[in-house]
């Protein structure tokens, strides 16, 4: 009994919480606006004209062919208007909660600013991740669309929740990303949904190039949703972890603010 009121004691609820808030709304984000959402709005109401079927004494029978499409981003009719309403909500569903939601962001940034440096931030991601793609093998041009969709998508999961939160800092993005020292649990949130989006997105391309035909193997239809996964494991790892280094530690530096750090950057 001793144990279990141990484990549930309360431990910097403020941090614990806000670090929940932040991962449920990143992870609703990315399930409502890039996938749900625009696939039920666009889909719904999708259909062909009619098809034609057999009539019970073998006629041939023409009928209205209502085809939902919840599960086919990868449709050439709707495939990517479902895409292009999914990056618009799941932007706007992303900014807005974590401004309104997070209380560490909104006292430390206008609106104005918090979006400005979000569009920048995304503006420099997509040309880094479209350089990037065509680095390891896309088209130029041919298909500029399609992996100009996945740059601004994969910059949305990876940049924008530090470009939008904090002032911009080479050493910061260094700190954060290549040296793995996450010091807020912002830092460590935003920074392993971003490092599982990536994975996720590799692991997803890895299915391109298999010989199954299928329609879903589209470039880049894998990625996306290969990144989306990663994206929602990388945040419920990321509380979990700093739910266990705030129960383990009472000094841990992510007892300082759940946003800014309070040792030098």
């Amino acid at each position: 009994m001793c144990i279990i009121k141990q484990y549930f004691t309360p431990v910097n609820l403020s941090i614990l919480n806000e670090t929940k808030i932040f991962t449920l709304s990143q992870i609703a984000s990315c399930l409502l606006g890039l996938h749900l959402l625009p696939q039920i709005i666009v889909g719904l109401h999708s259909q062909t004209a009619t098809k034609i079927t057999v009539s019970a004494d073998g006629r041939p029978v023409r009928v209205p062919d209502v085809h939902f499409r919840l599960l086919f981003a990868h449709d050439k009719d709707h495939g990517d208007h479902i895409l292009q309403l999914g990056i618009l909500l799941f932007y706007s569903f992303s900014m807005f909660s974590m401004y309104l939601l997070s209380t560490s962001i909104s006292e430390t940034s206008t609106i104005s600013i918090f979006f400005f440096r979000s569009l920048l931030g995304i503006c420099v991601g997509t040309i880094f991740f479209y350089i990037i793609a065509v680095l390891f093998g896309a088209p130029v041009l041919q298909l500029m669309t399609p992996t100009m969709t996945w740059s601004i998508i994969q910059s949305i999961c990876v940049i924008l929740p530090l470009a939008a939160s904090r002032h911009f800092d080479i050493n910061l993005w260094k700190r954060v990303y290549a040296l793995n020292d996450s010091r807020t649990a912002f830092e460590l949130c935003a920074s392993w949904g971003g490092i599982g989006s990536t994975v996720g997105a590799w692991f997803g391309a890895c299915l391109i190039p298999l010989d199954w035909d299928e329609p879903w193997q589209t470039w880049p239809i894998t990625l996306i949703y290969g990144g989306s996964l990663g994206f929602i494991v990388g945040h419920i790892s990321a509380f979990y972890r700093v739910r266990y280094l705030l129960r383990k530690d009472s000094n841990s530096v992510l007892h300082t603010t759940f946003l800014i750090p309070k040792t030098k950057v």
